[in-house]
């Protein structure tokens, strides 16, 4: 699995049986390492890939429904449902994700759900990249990442309370798929995604698919 994470790209090896390669080097199990430009990437055999560029990933949208269109940042902005016909303009400002719509104005999150007229889209942001001190005074950032750590330790408690079937319906409902097409990945009756889906909301102590998305960016994707 490879993701980005405060400021770098990190790759994780997710228990694969042909193994996970760095610069000719075997991953172990579960293993994360951060990545340089020149890296050379292997899946299952070596040097398979060269990491070439090592910067953030291009904010982009993705439409929640199948077959879902994806819009790109363009000229410093994301403007959805298309460039030419912007509804929602989410840009980045004082080092924090901005999103207009209408004569409304707020902060917005990587993995948050956005609804246009005809449509909804799930945010991919990648996160600003902090320094150690902030902009007044060079007081260190660590209240807010202390703040960030418990967040994420409150949503990794609420996720690992429920069950292994449970964590797979809210991972694919995060991702836009519906009861139906669910019920098909999963191999059980529709009724049964719902009544999956409907514990696990409470359990974990949401009520909307865009505040399980937000919590489910706060939890480990290997964990289920």
């Amino acid at each position: 699995m490879l993701r980005w994470r405060r400021g770098a790209w990190i790759l994780q090896d997710l228990h694969s049986r042909n193994g996970t390669y760095v610069d000719g080097r075997l991953l172990a199990e579960g293993q994360q390492i951060g990545l340089s430009p020149g890296a050379r990437l292997g899946f299952g055999s070596l040097d398979q890939f060269l990491l070439v560029d090592a910067g953030p990933p291009e904010p982009h949208a993705v439409e929640l429904r199948s077959p879902g269109s994806t819009v790109e940042m363009r000229d410093g902005a994301l403007r959805l449902p298309a460039p030419g016909r912007a509804e929602i303009r989410v840009y980045r400002e004082d080092n924090a994700w901005w999103v207009e719509q209408g004569e409304r104005r707020r902060q917005v999150l990587n993995k948050e759900v956005m609804a246009t007229l005809a449509s909804s889209w799930l945010l991919h942001l990648p996160e600003p990249e902090l320094s150690t001190l902030d902009s007044e005074g060079g007081s260190p950032v660590l209240e807010a990442r202390g703040r960030a750590r418990i967040v994420r330790q409150e949503a990794q408690r609420r996720f690992a309370a429920l069950s292994r079937q449970e964590a797979r319906v809210c991972r694919f409902v995060s991702e836009g798929q519906l009861n139906k097409q669910i019920a098909g990945e999963m191999g059980i009756a529709e009724a049964t995604v719902k009544l999956y889906r409907a514990n696990a909301l409470k359990k974990l102590g949401v009520t909307s698919v865009p505040d399980l998305v937000r919590l489910l960016a706060h939890v480990d994707p290997s964990i289920e």
